[in-house]
C-alpha cells in the first residue's frame, strides 16, 4: 500500500515540475538560459567578437533581483543583478559600459538604458518571442573611444 502512495506521489511530481517551469516562463519569460546564434546575430562594425562564438546567457532570479552573467569559452565575460525598475545597476565586462537600468515595458519586451561613468552611453531593447524560446537584444551604443556600435544579438533558449 505504501509503495503505491510512493508511486501516485512520484507522478504527480512529475506532472507538476514541468509545469511549474512552464509557469515560470510565461510569468519571467526572461529568466532561463540562452545560446548566442552568430548565425542569426548581426554586428555593426562587425566581424562577431571572437569570444562570442560560444556564449551562453544565463538570468536567474535570486533574492536580490535577476542575476545576469555571460559566458564564453568557459569564462564569465559580463554580470549584473539587477531590478527591472529603471534605477541604474553596475555591471562587468560590458563593452565599456559599466552599469545598466532596465525597464520592464510588457511581459516580453524589456528596455534598458547602457552607462557609462553615470552617463547614458547607448540603449538596449530585449525582446523574447511569443513562443519563449528566442530572446532578440538590440543594442546600439558608442565605445570609450566614441565608435558608434549597433548590435542585433540572437540567443535561443537551452
Amino acid at each position: 500500500m505504501k509503495s503505491w502512495k510512493s508511486l501516485i506521489a512520484l507522478t504527480g511530481l512529475a506532472l507538476v515540475s514541468p509545469l511549474a517551469v512552464h509557469a515560470q516562463r510565461h510569468s519571467a519569460p526572461l529568466l532561463g538560459t540562452w545560446t548566442l546564434s552568430v548565425a542569426k546575430s548581426k554586428y555593426d562594425p562587425g566581424p562577431a567578437p571572437e569570444s562570442s562564438t560560444s556564449s551562453t546567457w544565463t538570468f536567474a532570479q535570486t533574492p536580490d533581483g535577476i542575476q545576469l552573467t555571460v559566458t564564453a569559452n568557459g569564462k564569465t565575460h559580463t554580470a549584473s543583478t539587477f531590478k527591472l525598475d529603471s534605477k541604474p545597476y553596475p555591471m562587468t565586462g560590458g563593452a565599456g559600459i559599466d552599469a545598466h537600468a532596465l525597464t520592464q515595458v510588457s511581459r516580453l519586451e524589456t528596455t534598458s538604458n547602457l552607462m557609462r561613468g553615470g552617463q547614458i552611453a547607448g540603449h538596449a531593447t530585449l525582446v523574447v518571442s511569443r513562443n519563449l524560446r528566442t530572446l532578440t537584444i538590440d543594442e546600439a551604443y558608442t565605445t570609450p573611444a566614441g565608435q558608434p556600435v549597433h548590435d542585433v544579438l540572437v540567443v535561443v533558449r537551452q
